[in-house]
């Protein structure tokens, strides 16, 4: 009999460790220290720089997402550190730049961009996607699975911070995706998994020298507190 699955939908934190990105199966990645605790597999659906919208997304339309679901022992929805982060332009607009032809000209307005950016991040607005849009995608989410499949613990992600230079090392925004995805759970009672538990690590300087993404023990940090989440109390 095929083991219960756990299915994340997440971003790079999911990912990504002290160095680069990694496989979905590395042993340092919070996912896969989860699922080996409770003796699960593990499904996960994630890229860099997805939202909640982007999470949306995956699961209206990604088929290996679909064939995981059936198993799902909880799925957890790990994004809201995107949506959170400040951007100089509009989520749509950013990721078209990769769609830029000639290739010089793409180089030149990608460099304009990530020179732009850690000036613009100081202002806050735009980000990556708006609270209302965070909270609206996760609402939607979340009733789809519970109409799929009903009984399955459900968990959200609360945003971690960060200390980037690229991000000019504001996040004035977390706070108002935090309140929106607080809303969502308290209309929808679901459990926040915070991912603020890696405030410190981050800070400190003793995750990934990005200021974005953690180290084993940002990562260990997650696990743990999924796991108090996921499993009863005794």
């Amino acid at each position: 009999m095929p083991r219960d699955a756990l299915v994340v939908l997440g971003d790079s934190l999911t990912h990504h460790d002290a160095r680069r990105l990694v496989p979905a199966d590395d042993p340092v990645l919070w996912p896969v220290q989860v699922a080996d605790a409770l003796g699960w597999d593990l499904h996960l659906a994630a890229r860099a720089g997805w939202t909640c919208r982007d999470a949306w997304w995956a699961l209206t339309a990604d088929p290996a997402l679909w064939a995981a679901l059936p198993r799902a022992g909880a799925v957890i929805v790990a994004t809201s550190t995107m949506d959170s982060m400040p951007s100089a332009l509009p989520t749509t607009v950013r990721e078209s730049i990769r769609a830029i032809r000639p290739a010089g000209l793409r180089r030149r307005v990608r460099a304009g961009y990530k020179a732009a950016q850690p000036h613009a991040a100081r202002l806050g607005r735009p980000q990556a996607l708006s609270p209302g849009a965070t909270a609206d995608h996760l609402g939607r989410i979340v009733t789809a699975l519970r109409a799929v499949r009903p009984g399955t613990p459900v968990i959200a992600t609360l945003p971690a911070t960060h200390r980037s230079r690229e991000y000019g090392f504001a996040h004035p925004a977390r706070a108002r995706t935090r309140r929106a995805m607080e809303g969502v759970a308290a209309t929808h009672g679901l459990p926040l998994l915070d991912l603020g538990v890696t405030d410190d690590h981050v800070r400190s300087g003793r995750g990934n020298p990005d200021g974005i993404h953690w180290g084993p023990e940002g990562h260990a940090l997650v696990a743990d507190a999924a796991l108090a989440l996921l499993r009863p109390p005794t």
